[in-house]
């Protein structure tokens, strides 16, 4: 039994042996290309909010102005 648990033992020690000896031969992965597009993205999707923002409340103002116009027709119309 005592044998089996040693031969087990080196067995495993091999596998990690071998593990970091194949991680050690991996070439750098090029992250920061990686980082550059994701933080491009980032930008383009804040552009894009804050014009659609900035539409959404030109256009707000606009129905705004028209529906303020609109119930001051109805006013002078309706009430005198």
């Amino acid at each position: 039994m005592r044998e089996e648990m040693k031969a087990a033992e080196q067995d495993a020690l091999d596998v990690l042996v071998n593990l970091f000896d194949w991680v050690d031969g991996l070439g750098s992965q090029p992250t920061m290309r990686v980082v550059s597009h994701y933080e491009e993205s980032q930008n383009i999707v804040a552009n894009l909010i804050t014009s659609l923002t900035a539409q959404m409340k030109q256009l707000w103002w606009r129905v705004h102005r028209n529906v303020q116009e609109g119930v001051r027709k109805v006013r002078q119309t309706f009430i005198r």
